[in-house]
């Protein structure tokens, strides 16, 4: 993944970009569905989508890594996490105000 520095609306934040695969080049957005539980579904769309919807805050989490926030548009304030399973041993990314979820990531370098 690429993440990207930039500002919008007055206010410093990040997109993230796809850098592999079939996802190139695709930036991380909220979807525009909501869930029955009210969570919102993130996932990698061609750009361009809604700017404020492509806008993320990186925040320190201690030690164990980082949290992904939504800082602008749709589900802004609410933290990415992955723990929805989905198919294969895979899981579907949402954002989450809950705050007890697992919404720490890390970020490896290149």
């Amino acid at each position: 993944m690429e993440i990207i520095p930039i500002e919008l609306n007055g206010q410093k934040c990040f997109n993230i970009k796809s850098k592999c695969g079939v996802s190139a080049g695709m930036m991380l957005v909220v979807h525009s569905n909501t869930q029955s539980n009210g969570e919102g579904r993130a996932l990698v769309h061609r750009t361009p989508h809604k700017a404020e919807d492509e806008c993320w805050v990186i925040e320190p989490a201690g030690a164990a890594g980082y949290r992904l926030k939504k800082s602008q548009g749709r589900e802004k304030n609410k933290y990415l996490v992955s723990r929805v399973p989905r198919d294969g041993g895979t899981f579907w990314v949402d954002v989450t105000a809950d705050k007890s979820a697992p919404i720490v990531w890390q970020i490896l370098g290149p």
